[in-house]
């Protein structure tokens, strides 16, 4: 809003109201501001890259979270692994 706008964060502080928000939000949705429409199109083609990262596979991701679980300590007969030891 800030960018859209111009607006500073003390005015969205006093005069945004959640039913605004969502007012504008609902417009946004069906005509997005400008320098969106623009990235946009610069994306399609090609001036610009993506900025989200590739899609992890479900594999790599539950190995993460277990990395991440084990990193605490982990937890005695928690496992977050997908497959099945034998």
């Amino acid at each position: 809003m800030i960018d859209a706008f111009g607006w500073t964060w003390e005015y969205i502080d006093e005069e945004m109201t959640l039913p605004r928000y969502q007012a504008i939000c609902d417009h946004w949705a069906r005509v997005p501001p400008l320098a969106v429409s623009a990235a946009g199109i610069a994306q399609y083609l090609g001036a610009i890259k993506s900025q989200q990262p590739a899609a992890k596979q479900p594999e790599e991701r539950a190995d993460n979270r277990q990395a991440l679980l084990d990193m605490f300590g982990g937890t005695p007969g928690l496992s977050l692994s997908t497959t099945k030891k034998t």
